[in-house]
Formats: C-alpha cells, sequence, structure tokens
C-alpha cells in the first residue's frame, strides 16, 4: 500500500519501505533488497507525550519554541508583554547627530542611541523622544506623559548636582517615590532609580560612558524582569584573568570597559566617563570592588558581558 510522508499508518502495518528502495509495476513492488534497521515510523509518543512541558515558563519564545508550542496544538500561549520603555535626552547643549551648524559650544546627542539599542536588544518597545533643554516647565510636561505611557521612563542627563539639573525635580508633580538618588560606582555615581504611578523612573548621567554602564547594570535586569525573566539571567558575573596589571581602587566600585583578549581580559586606558571611542569597542564589563589591592596580570576579576 502506497503512503505519503506524515499519514497514518494503515492498519495491520508495522514498516515503511521508502519508495527510492523498490521497484514499480503497474500494482506490483519489488524490493531489492531485505529492509533492515529503521522502519520509517513514528511510534505515537516518540517526540513527546501528554502533560510534558515542551517550552517551560520564563523562557524566551524563540521561533523554534513557538514552532513547538503550535506542534502541541497549543493556539495560544500566555506570555509577559515586552516592556514599553521611553527614553528622554536632556540638556542645553545637545544637538542632533549631524547637525553641522550648531555653534561650537554644543555637542551631539548620543546616549539615547545606545541605550535604546539596549534596551531594543533585551526585547523592550522603545520610543526615544526629542531632547529637551533644562526648562523644568518642558520636562514636567514630558514627565506626565511618559509616566501615563510607559513602564519604564528613562531620563538621560540632569542628575548631578547643577542649578539646572533637574531630572528628579521633573517629576515632583507625579510624586515620584525615589528609592535611590546615587551609586557608589564610577562612573555612574549619579544614576538614580524611582516609581511613579505604574512606570519605574531610572535617571541616568549625561556622559556616554557612564550612561551606558549604568543602563546595562540596572536598565537591563529591570527589562528582564519585567520580560518575566530572572533579573540575574541578564547579570552572569563571571571570574576572567586580567591581560595587564591594574592600579588599587579607591572608595568606590570601579566599572571599567575591556575587551577580550586570549583567555583574558584587556581593560583600556582611557577610563573618562565621557569617552566614546573607547565604549565603542566594550566587549566586557570589569568590576573592581572599594580599596581593592593592585592586580597583577593573571589575576582573576570580575567580568561581566556587555
Amino acid at each position: 500500500m502506497r503512503i505519503f510522508t506524515g499519514a497514518a499508518l494503515p492498519a495491520g502495518t508495522d514498516r515503511v519501505v521508502l519508495q527510492e528502495n523498490v521497484q514499480r509495476d503497474g500494482r506490483f513492488v519489488s524490493l531489492s533488497a531485505q529492509p533492515k534497521g529503521k522502519t520509517n515510523i513514528r511510534l505515537t509518543g516518540s517526540d513527546f507525550c501528554q502533560g510534558e512541558v515542551l517550552v517551560p515558563a520564563g523562557l524566551r519564545l524563540t521561533p523554534a519554541r513557538v514552532m513547538a508550542a503550535a506542534g502541541a496544538d497549543l493556539a495560544e500561549v500566555m506570555v509577559f508583554a515586552r516592556p514599553v520603555v521611553t527614553i528622554l535626552p536632556t540638556g542645553d547643549e545637545l544637538r542632533p547627530p549631524g547637525a553641522q551648524g550648531a555653534d561650537a559650544a554644543s555637542i551631539p546627542e548620543s546616549v539615547s542611541f545606545g541605550v535604546a539599542e539596549l534596551a531594543r536588544n533585551l526585547g523592550a518597545e522603545v520610543s526615544v523622544l526629542p531632547h529637551l533643554p533644562d526648562e523644568l516647565g518642558m520636562l514636567q510636561e514630558a514627565a506626565r506623559h511618559m509616566t501615563a505611557n510607559s513602564d519604564i521612563v528613562v531620563i538621560i542627563g540632569g542628575a548631578s548636582v547643577g542649578e539646572r539639573d533637574c531630572s528628579r525635580q521633573m517629576f515632583d508633580r507625579e510624586r515620584v517615590q525615589l528609592h535611590f538618588s546615587k551609586v557608589a560606582m564610577r562612573p555612574g555615581k549619579p544614576v538614580w532609580f524611582g516609581s511613579a504611578g505604574k512606570a519605574h523612573v531610572i535617571g541616568l548621567p549625561g556622559n556616554p560612558a557612564a550612561a551606558l554602564i549604568a543602563a546595562r547594570l540596572f536598565l537591563a535586569p529591570l527589562i528582564a524582569g519585567l520580560s518575566g525573566l530572572s533579573p540575574q539571567a541578564v547579570l552572569d558575573w563571571r571570574l576572567r584573568p586580567l591581560a595587564d596589571p591594574l592600579e588599587p581602587t579607591h572608595s568606590l566600585d570601579c566599572l571599567l570597559a575591556a575587551r577580550h583578549r586570549g583567555d583574558g581580559v584587556e581593560v583600556f586606558a582611557n577610563r573618562d566617563s565621557s569617552a566614546q571611542r573607547a565604549i565603542s569597542a566594550i566587549e566586557v564589563l570589569v568590576r573592581r570592588r572599594p580599596h581593592a589591592a593592585a592586580a597583577m596580570a593573571g589575576d582573576f576579576v570580575e567580568t561581566l558581558e556587555f
């Protein structure tokens, strides 16, 4: 009896011979050799049985996992919605990239592009608002809109102690609950975190390297948690050897941009919080604890893939 791939096995049969291995003559076929080995039959339950878990909860839905769920005859699955992230860069000195006619005192706004890409790579739905000057009234109106329409609000700049640094003050009308106002780390000390209604609010420093490192350490686990993952899933610190010596640290956690070199890591010489050339080549973040002694080449340090 002829049968096609995937069809149910006819009653009373127990083997399928590939048609490439037979010769057909009208209603009759002849086999070139006695069939051996596989019967070319998939038995009920040979792949999975009722009650087995194909896609455990807490995993991101990849194409393969979606296909497996559909193959298990599921018309729908329960998921976490993608976190909605709104990013607002602030600062009188900023201008859009490519604005060649801007005055010499201005600088291109670059941080929002890196933070947005980090958030998208983690599965968030991201919108970036045009940058605003350090005008409290304008910032307060933006705060009202963002907290009403976002799961996470990211404010870039205005996180220090200058007279026109008002990234936290702009949320006064939204009654932001501040959870922490700075972190004992370098770079990124001015990073802050709070909540306003249903929205989480993160304030990042304006310096590019500081902002991106702070986003990797604080924004990334927040997005992961709201996506149904463990925040620790994106904070997988591992010990790796140093390629070169490092000096002792002072009273703050030091986060150093580095790249892989052989089996170890090479820390970049330029560690300025505004360094964009160095941050563009970052592959791994090195953490040095406060008051750590000098480290020699080959010593193991805490590292995090960037």
